[in-house]
This record gives C-alpha cells, sequence and structure tokens, in this order.
C-alpha cells in the first residue's frame, strides 16, 4: 500500500521534476520487498532501506548484526532483504546502525570490520546513498560512546566517497595521525578487539555486555596495551586525551563485571579515571551549552555504575535494566528518605517511615505496589501482597509486580500511601516498541513491629533495587 500511494506521487511528480527522486522508507512494518510480479518501485522512486539491530528484537521479523559485515551467518536475513529491493535496479538508499542502542551500559566494540565489506556490497547492489547513525551522546543516554568512533566516523566518510579505497591503507594513515608514538599500541588495541569479538556467535545487540569475550583474559591484554599506548604518548597531552577515551567503555564493563569477573581492580581509582576521561569526551563533542547538563547526567552515571552489584542468578538468560533506587526517588515528602545501608544493593537505600498520621495505620495495610503514568492518567497495574505473604526477617527480597507495558512517564509506587514513587521507565521505555511488556521486579526490606512482631525497629518499607526484565 505505501509502495502504491508512492509510485502514484511520484509519477505525478516526474511530469513537473523528471530529475527530482522521490523517497519513502522500508522500515518496519514496510521493510520487506513486495514479491516479485507484483508492485515494483518506479524509476524516480528511492526506497530508505534501514534495518534495525538485534537490540530491537521482536520490532521486525530481520534483525541485523548491525556490528557485523552483511556476510556473516546472522545477517543472512538482512543481506536477503537487501538484495531484494536491488532486484528492481531503481535507486537504494540505506540508513546504517555503526552504534548499539538500548545498552544498559558501555563496553568494547567496533563496527569497523564491517564498514568496507558492507559498503562495498550497498554499491553492488544499486544503493546510491547511505545515512549513518553514529551519535556519541544523544539526550540523557551516555551508553553510546564505543570504542574508536572517530576512526569508525573517518573511515566510514572516505569510504561512502570511494567503496574501493584500501580500508587498511586508510586505517594505518589514521593511526599515525591520530595517535602518533602511540600508533602501534592503538592498531595492536584495534586488532585484538576485532579478533574478540568473532568468539561471539549471537547477535551482539542483543546480547549486549553479556558477550563471552568479556572474560578476565581480555581486561588483562587490553589494559597492558592501553597502559603501552599511554606510555609512548611522550606526555603529549592531546594524545593522552585521546587514549583516555578509548578506556571509557573497558573501564565501565570492568566496573559492571568487576564481581562477576573477579577483576582485580581499583574500583575506587577506576571510577574517577572514567569521570575524568568522559568528562573530556563530552566537551569534545557536546553540542555548545550542554556541557552543564551532560555533567550533571554523568554524575548520576556514576551513582549507578560505582556501586552496582551483580545480577541475581533469577534472572539469568533475560534482557536486564538494573537500577539502585536511591538514585530515582520522585517525592516530597518527609518519611520518604535516602538512608545508608550495608545490605543494600550499592550501599544506600529509599526509607519510607512514618508519617503524619499514627505509625500503626500508616504501616497496618496489606504491602501494595504498582505502576501509573501520569500524563496519559493510565493505571498499568497494581499488586498487593497480604500480610501473611510478605517476608518478616527484616531482609532484602524480592517481590514481583508482574509483567506491563510501560510509558515515557510512568512511575513504579510502592506502599498504598504512594508516598515512594520512583521513576525509571523513561530509560527502558522504546517508543519503536510501544506495546512491549516488561516485568517489574522491587528488591523490598520490612522492618518494625508492624511486619515483624516484635522488632524495635522503626516501622519502614525500605527499597534498595529496581529490576525490570524483558524476556
Amino acid at each position: 500500500v505505501m509502495l502504491d500511494f508512492t509510485n502514484d506521487i511520484a509519477a505525478r511528480l516526474e511530469k513537473l521534476f523528471p530529475d527530482m527522486l522521490i523517497q519513502t522508507f522500508a522500515y518496519e512494518y514496510t521493510e520487506e520487498a513486495p514479491p516479485p510480479g507484483t508492485i515494483a518501485p518506479r524509476k524516480n522512486v528511492m526506497i530508505h532501506l534501514a534495518q534495525l539491530g538485534g537490540e530491537y528484537y521482536g520490532v521486525t521479523k530481520v534483525q541485523r548484526d548491525s556490528l557485523r559485515n552483511l556476510d556473516h551467518p546472522n545477517n543472512r536475513g538482512a543481506l536477503e532483504e537487501i538484495l531484494s529491493w536491488g532486484r528492481f535496479g531503481t535507486p537504494l538508499k540505506m540508513w546504517d546502525y555503526w552504534v548499539l542502542y538500548d545498552q544498559r551500559c558501555n563496553f568494547p566494540y567496533t563496527v569497523i570490520p564491517a564498514l568496507a565489506p558492507n559498503i562495498r556490497k550497498y554499491a553492488a547492489n544499486n544503493v546510491c546513498r547511505i545515512f549513518a547513525e553514529s551519535e556519541v551522546l544523544m539526550g540523557s543516554r551516555l551508553v553510546m560512546l564505543r570504542n574508536f568512533v572517530d576512526l569508525t566516523n573517518y573511515l566510514g566518510a572516505k569510504l561512502m566517497v570511494n567503496p574501493d579505497l584500501d580500508e587498511e591503507a586508510v586505517i594505518a594513515d589514521f593511526m599515525e595521525c591520530y595517535y602518533g608514538p602511540a600508533a602501534k599500541s592503538m592498531a595492536e588495541l584495534l586488532l585484538y578487539l576485532e579478533e574478540a569479538m568473532k568468539s561471539e556467535p549471537a547477535n551482539i545487540g542483543k546480547v549486549g555486555i553479556g558477550v563471552r569475550y568479556l572474560t578476565p583474559e581480555f581486561f588483562a591484554e587490553t589494559e597492558k596495551l592501553l597502559a603501552a599506548a599511554e606510555k609512548t604518548a611522550q606526555n603529549d597531552p592531546s594524545i593522552l586525551e585521546r587514549i583516555g577515551q578509548e578506556r571509557i567503555p573497558f573501564d565501565e564493563a570492568a566496573l559492571d563485571l568487576q564481581a562477576k569477573l573477579s577483576l582485580p581492580i581499583d574500583r575506587k581509582a577506576v571510577v574517577e579515571r572514567y569521570r575524568a576521561n568522559f568528562r573530556k569526551a563530552f566537551e569534545r563533542y557536546a553540542s555548545p551549552g550542554y556541557a552543564e547538563k551532560y555533567s550533571k547526567d554523568l554524575e548520576q552515571h556514576l551513582e549507578l555504575i560505582g556501586k552496582r552489584v551483580d545480577i541475581p542468578e533469577r534472572f539469568a538468560n533475560k534482557r536486564v535494566f538494573d537500577f539502585p533506587v536511591f538514585t530515582l526517588l520522585k517525592s516530597e515528602y518527609p518519611s520518604c528518605t535516602i538512608i545508608d545501608d550495608p545490605q543494600a544493593a550499592g550501599g544506600k537505600a529509599v526509607k519510607l517511615g512514618s508519617s503524619s498520621k499514627t505509625d500503626a495505620e500508616f504501616h497496618s495495610k496489606n504491602l501494595q505496589f504498582g505502576v501509573y503514568s501520569p500524563a496519559a492518567k493510565k493505571f498499568h497495574l497494581s499488586q498487593t501482597v497480604q500480610r501473611d505473604a510478605i517476608f518478616k526477617d527484616e531482609n532484602y527480597h524480592w517481590y514481583y509486580i508482574g509483567r506491563t507495558s510501560l510509558m515515557n512517564d510512568s512511575l513504579i509506587w510502592v506502599h498504598w500511601s504512594w508516598r515512594l514513587g520512583l521513576k525509571c521507565a523513561g530509560t527502558v521505555y522504546n517508543p519503536v516498541l510501544p506495546d512491549a511488556e516488561y516485568g517489574i521486579w522491587l528488591s523490598i526490606k520490612l522492618e518494625g513491629d508492624a511486619y515483624a512482631p516484635g522488632s524495635k525497629n522503626e516501622n519502614a518499607v525500605i527499597v534498595d533495587r529496581i529490576i525490570i526484565t524483558k524476556e
């Protein structure tokens, strides 16, 4: 229907503007090429094909492994889709993705090995234009700073002009000019990363930081290469800054995986190095006037990664969004406070204690929680746990709210008073998948005689963590 509509417009405009191309998207529900013998694009219609990566699995029939060569087994469907559109012989434009979206945190990866073969494949199949998404910072997302982004954009731009360039010569020239005396170590780092990525058979966008190449040996070897590069940089501040930027995905991944992999890192020192390198990065890339905004975003991001703990085993094999609650608190009530708690994940939690009402009344009802979106005035779900079903040992336990779709402003509320409100859905909500459903779990500790008979503690509902899963 979309192609028929576009063809009709193109036929009318051709009479007035014979040299004009009319563009329409092949994206999501219009992504598949029509079967042979049905309908074809007119000669003045340019199809703009955008293939979402594995991080958006479930949106389309084909999920491309964005970091791989189109000849990789994971990209059979994506390649066939391109060939199907190319068979019409009409102009084709590609919307490429050189960055992964919807990730929990930065981790080491690169698209560089795929650029030259893919751009050549495009050129051989009637692709006359390429648009590439290769952002570094976008909105409040600080998890898009991947390795060798400047080389990626430089090499990609050069190949768009001339797909037949010797990519290895372009890379070598860039390394020499950009890293100077540290070029050899940085080239070795790139090669090591490329080889490591080959050990992951799954779609990297879908697996995210769970990729199997992030091992203790990987972090030890990449640290050697980065240290060697810094040593040979001869104290040149520009070169050291560029090397420091490459540390960002390695450092964040190491902080995230430290406990799981028993990585021998000084966590405080790595966080400080990460902060310094990231500040320089957004000073370089952020638009004028955005430095202060990104500085605030960075500090909140550091609160998350600096206190991140292991994902519980029960959430293995699930796509997980993990939030320490103290970074999410949305409450104006004095009875709701952030506390230090050695039992809590990350050492902090949000406590809802007594209120202006009598303490007995405030904590006498069943435990309640749910999800609500203020803008749409939509109750997504609510859950009640009867008194005889709560945990009474004054330790943290996981409570499952249920599965639901979310909106950008969705609020997770805890306690019947709604005085403990937590906002994290904006990080999880994906407008491309507005009906996607997520499982929502809360880590809660109940204290005081109202919940644990005989306890001398103040009556309180304490939350330290939210985990949202996409299965």
